[in-house]
């Protein structure tokens, strides 16, 4: 009821006007405030606009729309791309009353990624005044995106009606996406793009800990040597199964949680501090997950942009002290890196957020625009400030070996069992068998 009040108080004033991109992005952030106060199902969103669009780039510029300050927040550069729909219906009464039906298929976890789509040779300057303040909007070359698969290969155009942004492991990662490709989704319009392209991505992670053990150089084999095994794969695995070949196939996700599984450096990214913590989400009311965590002394506190989510800090220690932490890396060895990655891994895009110390790199931000605009499809830029963070309870934030060894000294280990109870599982419940009166989906 709050979405929906919300939503009302929006629309109502701009009866009989066209809608402005303040007003889209406001929809969606509100959208993303009523799925997170949720806990159950997220999702992530992307907003793509143009880069001449005053509107677009002040979108968290709180001085000009100090409204959007309550719900701003979700649009945290920190996730990426996962199955997304949402369908909204505006209607005005005869009593000039708004009422909006939201119909949203959601899955995955709540990010949302907010970007421009550039223009090769544009000027950056109203771009980077705004990156400079918060990090945001991101950026991706939609010519990049249409024209080349990897950078360092020639134009292709495989991917020319693009109108947005997607050794042994990779080969059974390989195939694994491309088993999924054979499904169908519930709408006829994207079963026809799904089928025509086959767009899959095999992603790397922990990037930082194979270059420190192994080198650069070796990494450059393995990506193209492993690119070409999957571009032969492909083929005869498309052949085979009578589908078309895959039009992109290799990308660099943000790899959060699955980094956080196997204890990772995330992606391509650097790793925070030597030592630092990790702060997860979890809803106040998962008493099966908090109560073991308060009995077992990790941090609690109450989450800044939401009285029904509690955040819990974990001490992680990284392990490895030849890899240099984000703080030790600069702007440009960053971009390096993720050109490099787009040269000879990825023919979709890299994921990656590049942070700089605003006081002396803020101002060289243009000019690396200007040089990576040719070997980049999309980035994004987190600036770093002297005396403050950008955003409270941050995901990651460092502290000194001193501070891990006083928070791993006073845990306790973690019990899980104890508070079973409190966790409500539906032990009795059916599995859904996809089934529609006598008949079932295999």
């Amino acid at each position: 009821m709050q979405l929906l009040t919300n939503v009302d108080d929006i629309l109502h004033p701009l009866r009989g006007t066209a809608l402005r991109d303040t007003t889209i992005v406001d929809l969606m952030n509100l959208i993303a405030v009523c799925v997170v106060s949720g806990n159950v199902r997220r999702t992530a969103q992307i907003a793509l606009g143009s880069p001449h669009s005053k509107d677009y780039l002040n979108l968290k510029n709180y001085k000009i729309n100090p409204h959007r300050r309550s719900f701003g927040w979700t649009s945290n550069n920190s996730g990426f791309f996962f199955l997304f729909y949402v369908c909204m219906c505006v209607y005005t009464s005869k009593q000039n009353k708004n009422w909006v039906y939201l119909c949203a298929y959601l899955n995955g976890i709540y990010f949302f990624i907010w970007k421009v789509f550039a223009e090769l040779g544009m000027d950056y300057t109203d771009i980077c005044e705004r990156i400079r303040d918060n990090g945001e909007p991101g950026l991706c070359w939609l010519e990049n995106m249409q024209q080349f698969g990897r950078m360092k290969d020639p134009v292709d155009k495989r991917d020319v009606y693009a109108t947005g942004g997607a050794p042994y492991t990779a080969k059974y990662a390989y195939l694994y996406a491309k088993i999924v490709t054979l499904g169908d989704t519930p709408w006829d319009e994207s079963n026809r793009v799904l089928h025509k392209n086959r767009r899959i991505g095999v992603s790397m992670s922990g990037l930082q800990q194979f270059v420190s053990k192994y080198g650069v150089d070796h990494l450059q084999t393995f990506c193209d040597e492993a690119y070409a095994m999957l571009k032969s794969l492909d083929q005869l695995t498309s052949q085979a199964w009578k589908i078309n070949p895959s039009i992109k196939m290799t990308c660099i996700k943000p790899s959060g949680s699955i980094s956080l599984l196997t204890g990772s450096t995330p992606g391509m990214h650097w790793p925070e501090a030597s030592y630092y913590l990790r702060r997860v989400r979890i809803p106040k009311e998962a008493q099966g997950l908090v109560r073991p965590l308060m009995e077992a002394n990790y941090p609690l506190e109450q989450a800044a942009e939401d009285e029904n989510t509690l955040c819990v800090s974990f001490p992680v220690a990284v392990g490895d002290e030849r890899i240099k932490s984000i703080h030790d890396v600069s702007m440009r060895e960053q971009l390096e890196m993720a050109a490099f990655l787009q040269r000879h891994w990825c023919d979709n895009q890299v994921s990656v957020t590049v942070t700089f110390d605003n006081d002396r790199e803020g101002v060289h931000l243009s000019n690396m625009l200007d040089e990576f605009q040719y070997k980049l499809k999309s980035v994004s830029f987190l600036p770093k400030f002297a005396t403050q963070t950008t955003y409270p309870q941050m995901p990651y934030e460092a502290i000194t070996k001193q501070h891990y060894v006083q928070l791993l000294q006073a845990l306790k280990p973690l019990d899980f069992n104890k508070f079973s109870e409190a966790i409500d599982v539906d032990r009795d419940m059916e599995p859904h068998k996809f089934c529609d009166k006598d008949s079932c989906q295999m």
